[in-house]
């Protein structure tokens, strides 16, 4: 586990420097926003093989928008609490956040957690998405700050596992 996420933050930093140019002597603004992206009660949940309709909220679900710049280009790395890819609430949030902002949308990236908790997508909802990532993005881009890129290193005593946790209980 250890190296998967060296792994992936040397790969981010990999990205990021081709996305932004030379880290090293660039200065990064950063910037992050969020928005509440919590469907209402009755909505089914995706990730289920049975109807499943939420009926309460333990955790708000959230798009989560990290603003980077460095005076050339602006990146936009966007997380959504969801099972699944939107493709038209990802495609017109895009497009949104380019034409407002003149960013393009080769440097903005969505992905989603994998929450099977999210719901199912439709098209209302996928245009309420499309607006809250939007709103999560505007949120960070108003907010960058100058900043550095640091490395840190911790360690985690339990793994989140069910299986393990019911072998520790057996």
């Amino acid at each position: 586990m250890k190296y998967r996420n060296t792994i992936r933050a040397i790969i981010l930093l990999c990205f990021l420097s081709i996305c932004l140019g030379t880290l090293v002597t660039a200065q990064i603004k950063v910037g992050v926003g969020k928005a509440d992206i919590t469907p209402s009660l009755g909505t089914p949940s995706s990730g289920y093989y049975i109807e499943r309709l939420a009926t309460n909220v333990h955790d708000e679900l959230f798009a989560r928008a990290l603003v980077l710049e460095d005076g050339k280009k602006t990146l936009v790395l966007v997380v959504v609490d969801n099972i699944d890819v939107a493709p038209y609430g990802f495609k017109e949030a895009r497009k949104r956040i380019q034409q407002e902002f003149n960013i393009p949308t080769s440097n903005i990236v969505i992905s989603e957690t994998h929450t099977h908790t999210g719901p199912i997508l439709s098209q209302d909802y996928e245009e309420i998405l499309a607006v809250k990532i939007h709103d999560a993005f505007d949120y960070g881009a108003y907010e960058v700050e100058v900043s550095e890129i640091a490395k840190g290193e911790g360690e985690r005593l339990v793994e989140s596992s069910v299986r393990l946790l019911k072998k520790i209980n057996e």
